[in-house]
């Protein structure tokens, strides 16, 4: 028999059994797939998940630029993350951190992160409700009285200043388009005076404020994540379903 011959054969044989494991494989997937269920991760398995995510997601996107909040579109392309941007978890500030019920409440009314909240209010008055400044600044934002009075009520009520605090820096932040050292400054000296110089003013005290504001926030954050001090909101249960 001509050896052509004999390989056509062995490729003739070949075929069918690549087909049968092929088949068998995706047999067992099936199998094992039904018998998978969703169960809600427990704080340690989210705490880990997040850890290597945020590591990750950190060591890739710092080899090229990240996109301006402004240039964020659903339809552009993303930047690496294992979990999503949106993926709504709810963060809770720890029982230690003064007011910390009613920063959380205000913080999730203007879609601010508590933690962000918690350490502006932290160097703007040292959680003191009846702090005054120098400058006439009032309460635990240090909101100035003109800002007080468009919302009413008692400034050195720590809710009443919270709202109007967290209602403007809210503002501040969509109006720098999501960067949240120019909307620190901007709190701090004023958006007229940000947008003058395009950057952190070269003010001491300004760059004192966001330098410490950032390092209380990153600081809280990272001990948010190691403590799994958060729960997940309902609906991102079925957004971590979808992901699996």
């Amino acid at each position: 028999m001509p050896l052509s011959s004999i390989f056509k054969y062995l490729r003739l044989g070949v075929v069918p059994i690549l087909a049968l494991c092929a088949w068998m494989a995706t047999a067992r997937l099936d199998s094992a797939a039904s018998e998978r269920t969703f169960s809600i991760p427990t704080g340690e398995q989210l705490r880990t998940d997040l850890a290597l995510s945020q590591w990750l997601t950190d060591s890739w996107n710092s080899r090229q630029p990240m996109p301006s909040h402004a240039e964020r579109r659903q339809d552009s392309p993303r930047s690496f993350e294992i979990f999503p941007q949106d993926l709504d978890l709810v963060r809770h500030l720890p029982a230690s951190v003064p007011f910390g019920g009613a920063i959380h409440r205000t913080a999730l009314r203007y879609q601010l992160d508590s933690m962000l909240l918690a350490a502006i209010v932290e160097v703007e008055s040292g959680f003191d409700a009846r702090s005054i400044s120098p400058a006439g600044a009032l309460g635990l934002m240090q909101i100035m009285p003109d800002l007080a009075s468009e919302h009413g009520g008692d400034p050195f009520d720590p809710s009443v200043n919270l709202e109007a605090g967290a209602k403007y820096f809210s503002a501040l932040l969509q109006r720098f388009n999501g960067d949240l050292e120019l909307a620190l400054a901007a709190y701090n000296a004023g958006p007229t005076i940000v947008h003058r110089y395009g950057k952190v003013p070269p003010y001491r005290e300004t760059q004192a404020f966001v330098r410490r504001v950032m390092a209380i926030y990153e600081a809280r954050s990272r001990r948010d994540v190691q403590q799994a001090s958060f729960t997940l909101a309902a609906p991102a249960v079925e957004q971590l379903a979808a992901l699996r």
